[in-house]
């Protein structure tokens, strides 16, 4: 049955089965529109009919007030565990009881209430608050008689300064109020609250009272703590190889990152538990997993230091995979799917570390903008390769890079031009360009006349968007080209000229 608050208990024995029972194992009567089977039978009143039942609880009600019967009351369905805890690490209450006046606040000008200094805690087993043995705190002045009276020696949960925590921060300097109006007003509601399910009965619950109770007396200019809650996933692991099976079956599966943090590093860890899904769902903890992101930073620092002061231009292909790299990484963090950034960064180097970006065409910008990029990801790795780099300036001070929505969208693309097995240039056509205009540009190319000679080719191969070959037979009518090697789409002996 429901608790007694009131001295008064609500029974609806047609509503509730529980209440059905105890209702006939007592011999009450049932009334009202219930059947003596106990099967509802609706009866509407006249006065309500047509309404839906929301209505007819707002019309009784108001009747009920009418007459003097009742009154308003809100009851919450949500209930935390007993605020006040016996315990000497807890916040104190600042009440004072008096035998006289009662519960006396203390006054402001006496605050905070600081718990009692002490070398060691006295044993208490008689189920006593262990601050009860501490007199000279107890003891004080009723703030409102000034007789003897004694401190609260209950306190609050260790965690109650984390529901006004996020206010205080804005200007824990500030001596008369929790922050001035002005900060107040710009930066609260808060933007992003990262909680927890298992908070929700506790702090989550708490905190927006107390952000409602502010607001309510006019301390604070709005209600809501948060602008939006965001509900973090759990990680478990059920085996691991730095969890023994005593551990698992004693405390539960569990991942120990201490240990992961002594042998693969900081920035692996967090890498990988960013790319192990959607941060909101849960997730099994994976030891080669983490090995994987192991191995992929040390790939990383191989391609950006491998590329530091190559660099002689940045092609327009660098310069679109750079852009997308910005575009894919904003979004994710934007989106809150974090694993899409890491991904993003995996085929970025990958795409450093291929024959398709040379050194010489990767700038340094492209390796600074990589960097400012990966510091919330891997922020170790990314401040030594910022310092390899030869930038002075702090990472973390840098302006976040925005991409070009003009050059994710373009109506050109570039190609590598090949004679033979060399790449002697590049070149911009046309998307809609057709294979014969690719091939006539290539031909005018300075660079393609100087090792030709003017002739003809003898083998053509043109990968659309990537790259043109112009392939032409040795003096012994080798061309060093197996049948394997020429695309599809080729036209054998073509003869531009034709």
């Amino acid at each position: 049955m429901p608790k007694i608050r009131f001295g008064a208990i609500l029974g609806m024995p047609e509503e509730n089965e529980a209440h059905r029972e105890f209702a006939h194992a007592l011999g009450i009567p049932l009334t009202g529109s219930g059947s003596a089977s106990g099967r509802r039978r609706r009866r509407p009143s006249r006065r309500r009919q047509g309404g839906d039942g929301s209505h007819e609880k707002k019309g009784l009600s108001g009747t009920l007030e009418s007459r003097g019967l009742t009154e308003p009351y809100i009851d919450y369905k949500l209930h935390d565990w007993v605020f006040d805890r016996q315990r000497f690490w807890g916040v104190p209450i600042p009440m004072v009881e008096c035998e006289d006046c009662g519960s006396v606040a203390v006054p402001e000008d006496q605050l905070p209430v600081k718990l009692p200094e002490v070398d060691q805690l006295k044993d208490v087993n008689d189920g006593e608050n262990p601050l009860s043995g501490f007199d000279e705190w107890i003891a004080v002045d009723c703030p409102a008689c000034k007789k003897p009276a004694r401190r609260c020696v209950d306190t609050m949960p260790d965690w109650i300064g984390s529901c006004w925590g996020h206010l205080r921060c804005l200007d824990p300097g500030y001596a008369n109020a929790i922050a001035q109006p002005n900060h107040l007003q710009r930066w609260t509601p808060a933007n992003l609250c990262v909680g927890g399910i298992e908070h929700a009965e506790l702090h989550l619950m708490y905190v927006r009272f107390v952000s409602h109770f502010l607001a309510d007396i006019g301390v604070t200019p709005r209600q809501e703590p948060y602008r939006r809650l965001f509900n973090q996933g759990r990680i478990r692991s059920q085996e691991s190889e730095l969890g023994s099976e005593e551990e698992v079956s004693r405390r539960g599966p569990r991942v120990i990152a201490s240990e992961y943090l002594d042998r693969y590093g900081a920035d692996a860890l967090r890498l990988h538990l960013l790319f192990m899904g959607p941060p909101q769902d849960h997730a099994e903890w994976s030891d080669e997993g983490l090995k994987g992101c192991a191995r992929f930073l040390q790939r990383t620092h191989e391609a950006i230091r491998g590329r530091i002061g190559q660099g002689k231009f940045v092609s327009r292909n660098v310069l679109v995979a750079k852009h997308r790299l910005i575009r894919r990484v904003s979004r994710a963090i934007r989106t809150y799917r974090l694993n899409k950034a890491v991904s993003a960064f995996m085929e970025f180097v990958k795409l450093l570390r291929s024959d398709e970006f040379s050194p010489e065409e990767v700038d340094k910008q492209t390796l600074k903008t990589f960097t400012i990029l990966l510091a919330p990801f891997a922020p170790h790795m990314a401040h030594e390769l910022w310092d390899q780099l030869g930038e002075s300036g702090e990472l973390t001070a840098e302006a976040w890079p925005e991409h070009s929505d003009e050059l994710l969208q373009p109506t050109e693309v570039e190609l590598a031009v090949f004679v033979n097995d060399s790449l002697v240039d590049r070149m911009t056509v046309e998307l809609e360009a057709t294979k014969n205009q690719v091939i006539d540009q290539a031909l005018e190319l300075s660079s393609v006349r100087n090792r030709t000679g003017g002739r003809s080719a003898d083998r053509v191969i043109h990968v659309p968007d990537r790259l043109l070959k112009l392939v032409f037979a040795s003096a012994e009518g080798e061309t060093g080209e197996s049948k394997d090697d020429v695309a599809s789409n080729e036209e054998p002996f073509f003869d531009p000229k034709a």
